[in-house]
């Protein structure tokens, strides 16, 4: 699976040692890994655009995968719910309850993409989650979380968006 890193240009020495962290992590779990400098609302096209994967990752540079995240059973839940456009890995520090995959509204951090169902964004798309849930709605599909494979948001509450 490709996984697809979004980073930021002005980094802080901070953000460069979790961005480095980040990447270290997927390396051995990803096909293919690709990191960008695009602003947030261009993210989300860069990586539909570049993916050859029927299901890729976009993550943001300071989410931390767990070390048993499973890529195989992440694109068997894509096989098993054809309904679900993204599924995302869920944050420690803002857990949801429940098991198996649950159902949100946005879904950010760690996202798993269904390639396809979006491929075309608003001149004025920022990149914002719960945006680009409305588009996922729009189409008919469903996104959410799968508390089985959790992330550590490195920079929770610190993030760069609308920077």
């Amino acid at each position: 699976m490709e996984v697809f890193i979004s980073t930021c240009l002005e980094q802080s020495k901070q953000r460069r040692y979790l961005f480095s962290a980040v990447c270290e992590a997927w390396w051995p779990k990803a096909s293919q890994t690709y990191w960008d400098y695009l602003p947030h609302g261009e993210r989300f096209q860069w990586a539909e655009r570049l993916s050859s994967d029927s299901v890729y990752c976009l993550t943001d540079d300071d989410c931390l995968p767990c070390p048993w995240l499973d890529l195989g059973k992440i694109a068997q839940l894509f096989r098993d719910h054809p309904d679900y456009a993204t599924i995302a890995c869920m944050n420690l520090l803002n857990p949801v309850k429940g098991e198996g995959l649950i159902e949100a509204e946005a879904v950010g951090g760690i996202r798993f993409i269904r390639k396809g169902v979006v491929t075309e964004f608003p001149a004025d798309f920022d990149g914002d989650d719960s945006r680009y849930f409305d588009l996922v709605k729009a189409k008919g599909f469903k996104q959410g979380y799968v508390p089985e494979f959790p992330m550590l948001h490195l920079g929770c509450w610190h993030s760069t968006w609308k920077r």
